[in-house]
């Protein structure tokens, strides 16, 4: 059982067990859009089905111009099926036209508010648009009807970072660490957030959070790397980085990895020959 307090100033989730949940991962800069299917099948195979079927497929296959085709058809025999309405606002909004995916999104919701996904979805557009307010608004509808979703609650504090609200954000991950220790993006994400402002010792120890329970976790290594390049702890700088490029050396981060260390190495070598001068 989760339970979700709203007070004047933010959130506390609190929970108990983690929810796996089949996804398909779009990424942007700032958010990632989960997809939960959860369609219900008819008691009969009614063209309108058939023809949302077939959209549903197009779409799977990245074809979201032409599922837009195949769902408006089914709408026009059923104005009524919120999933053809669910499905044409996914086409639209990896089309990035947001305007249009919000429009069915929200018709979809009208007709299907107790749907998980409607509102997640709907909450991912609005913070793909800029318009964090109105995507946690979303979010938390997402998350009354499904308590346990990390996804959603980690969605609602990137909305809040979005809106300059930054100490809600950290709360909130706060939470979900507390609620889910083995939710590793929740510690990626605060960890990220402290980097932003300028708290590189209180990240570079949430970044070894995550290697206690993953020691193969290579973001934690790289971002251990640059909290430490930035505190100017040059050796341990080095030794994180290191760890960073042999987990993944074809990675892209791990050019920039390779050249800190160099650089690295060649001010500890200036400053070993300076003390030596000295001396």
């Amino acid at each position: 059982m989760v339970v979700i307090s709203f007070g004047k100033k933010g959130y506390i989730i609190i929970g108990k067990r983690i929810k796996f949940l089949k996804i398909n991962v779009k990424k942007s800069k700032y958010v990632y859009s989960d997809e939960v299917f959860t369609k219900t099948e008819p008691s009969n195979t009614s063209e309108a089905y058939k023809l949302c079927v077939r959209a549903d497929a197009l779409r799977f296959a990245n074809m979201y111009k032409e599922s837009i085709s195949s769902y408006l058809q089914a709408i026009m025999l059923d104005r009524n099926n919120a999933d053809c309405y669910y499905g044409i606002g996914i086409s639209y909004k990896f089309l990035s036209n947001y305007e249009k995916a919000l429009e069915y999104l929200e018709k979809a919701k009208e007709l299907a508010p107790d749907r998980f996904e409607i509102s997640f979805e709907t909450g991912v557009t609005y913070m793909l648009m800029g318009i964090p307010c109105q995507a946690i608004k979303h979010f938390i509808d997402a998350i009354m009807i499904d308590k346990e979703n990390t996804d959603a609650q980690l969605h609602l504090a990137m909305a809040h970072e979005l809106a300059d609200e930054e100490d809600l954000a950290l709360l909130i991950y706060d939470r979900v660490i507390e609620c889910f220790p083995f939710c590793l993006n929740a510690y990626n994400h605060k960890a990220a957030l402290l980097m932003s402002l300028g708290h590189f010792k209180e990240a570079a120890e949430t970044f070894k959070q995550v290697i206690k329970l993953n020691k193969d976790y290579y973001k934690a290594y790289y971002g251990l790397g640059i909290c430490f390049d930035r505190l100017n702890n040059t050796r341990s700088a080095q030794i994180y980085y290191r760890k960073f490029v042999n987990l993944k050396p074809h990675s892209k981060d791990a050019e920039f990895a390779r050249h800190r260390i160099n650089q690295l190495k060649n001010q500890l070598n200036l400053k070993q020959r300076a003390k030596l001068k000295v001396v």
